[in-house]
């Protein structure tokens, strides 16, 4: 590719076969200049990748082999950052996008592209963070083809809104433009999600109004109502309602309200955070209004879900991954298992009817409650829960001498420590499956991991479509010596 300073200032893009690399003209590129050149590939959180001058670009909006006009908005040592400004030569990959508010929010990167492309492109992401960040070289027969989620529209359970006040003083309900923090758009839907949670957030948002409840001050930190948090289980929904101070009556009569207009919410929830952090999460939650627990049904086992639990929110999606867990694991019966960061005991439980027995670890006292519950009603009586940080019940495990066959472990985004990998290392477990969100702190751990276990295999699954986001399961066995 040749690039040029035209006479309007603008980088223009001609299509040729190579370009010489010109350190001069690259110098030359400041924040605020505006190009136009080729996009080549997507790269993990959305970006499309391209280059201006030789540099490295990072565009959002844009998609591979699309000829686009944009303009530097950072400039870093490694890349550029650049706004579209204009599509040029449009993709034949792009389809209309469904939902409203698409490129207003910032929820979906490519509901505007082709369901398959991004497929294909989710596959090339973790294959390339792979070898790129992890300097992992492994035979093409170890990537398994990507599975995509059984539904691509209203597959989401959950959705986290926030509560704000328009300019006629009503309360909404909605979400952040993107990267714009300090402003919320009231929600008229979610494609990825039931159409009946927009319909529940409008009846909280009106009752609100209709009882005068403030809106949390981010600035000035006082206020009441902050987020609103609502759950679709088998049996209904949960609604949670995060709140800076504690105003009991008043909640209960906003909770009663929403149970009364809306027959299918099961159960109203607060949750306190009185803290300047930006979280619907907070130190304390309890009951509101209502009549049941939330439950979700999963490959036959049923899970009761609190307000602060993680659960997948892609119910059909987990599914299929953790089938795909089980088949991969392929357990005979007389195994030992650990499930690291085992949260409300959703792998821990469907795989304890293959193994022997099962010690599940997580650090959230709500999460181990709801798993000790969950054990419980699907006759689950093989496991150990255990309350603790996953590396400190580790240094216990080795200590006590246990010696799992398996370990399994879906760690957050951030992925696992070297404290945690040397742990595991050390218990020496036959056979490891690592499930992860993300493919490039996967990417990092494995490379520790493949010194003592060998990758046999990696299987993305789709969980999240129209977003950048990629579920995968690694599976692994120990080196013999």
């Amino acid at each position: 590719m040749e690039h040029h300073i035209g006479q309007d200032s603008c980088i223009q893009w001609k299509d040729t076969q190579s370009y010489a690399e010109d350190n001069t003209r690259e110098s030359m590129i400041r924040k605020g200049d505006k190009a136009i050149f080729k996009l080549e590939k997507l790269v993990y959180k959305g970006y499309a990748a391209g280059h201006i001058l030789g540099q490295f670009t990072l565009t959002r909006g844009a998609y591979p082999g699309e000829v686009v006009l944009a303009t530097v908005t950072k400039k870093k040592r490694d890349f550029l950052e650049c706004r579209l400004d204009k599509v040029l030569i449009p993709s034949k990959k792009r389809v209309e996008p469904r939902c409203q508010h698409f490129g207003i929010c910032g929820g979906c990167s490519w509901q505007d592209l082709d369901y398959n492309e991004q497929l294909l492109w989710k596959e090339r992401i973790v294959r390339e963070s792979l070898a790129r960040l992890g300097g992992l070289s492994l035979p093409e027969e170890s990537f398994l083809p990507i599975i995509p989620s059984p539904k691509i529209f209203e597959y989401r359970n959950k959705l986290e809104l926030q509560f704000a006040q328009n300019q006629n003083g009503e309360i909404i309900v909605g979400m952040h433009p993107r990267g714009r923090f300090n402003t919320v758009f009231k929600l008229r839907e979610c494609r990825l999600a039931s159409p009946k949670i927009s319909e529940i957030a409008d009846v909280v948002s009106n009752i609100a109004s209709e009882l005068r409840l403030s809106t949390y001050n981010e600035r000035k930190r006082q206020g009441l109502l902050r987020y609103l948090t609502i759950r679709e289980g088998t049996n209904g929904f949960m609604v949670n309602i995060t709140v800076f101070r504690r105003e009991r009556e008043l909640l209960s009569e906003l909770a009663r309200g929403v149970v009364d207009s809306i027959g299918e919410v099961r159960v109203v929830n607060y949750i306190l955070n009185d803290t300047p952090s930006s979280t619907a999460y907070g130190m304390e939650s309890g009951y509101l209004a209502g009549d049941s627990d939330l439950i979700l049904e999963m490959l036959g086992k049923r899970f009761i879900v609190s307000p602060q639990s993680f659960f997948q929110t892609n119910t059909d999606g987990a599914s299929i991954l953790y089938q795909k867990l089980s088949e991969m694991l392929d357990l005979k019966g007389g195994e030992s298992l650990v499930d690291l960061f085992s949260g409300t005991g959703t792998i821990g439980i469907i795989l304890s009817d293959k193994a022997e027995r099962v010690v599940a670890i997580e650090n959230n006292p709500d999460a181990v409650k709801d798993a000790k519950r969950n054990a419980k009603i699907n006759g689950a009586n093989n496991i150990r829960f255990i309350l603790a940080d996953v590396k400190n019940a580790l240094s216990k495990l080795i200590t006590d001498g246990e010696k799992p066959d398996v370990i399994v472990v879906d760690p957050p985004r951030d992925g696992l420590s070297k404290k945690i990998i040397s742990r595991i290392v050390e218990l020496a477990p036959r056979k490891i499956a690592y499930i992860s969100c993300n493919p490039t702190t996967v990417a990092r751990d494995l490379k520790e991991l493949s010194e003592k276990y060998r990758i046999l295999s990696i299987q993305p699954v789709d969980m999240f479509p129209h977003t950048y986001h990629i579920e995968t399961i690694t599976f692994m066995e120990k080196i013999m010596t």
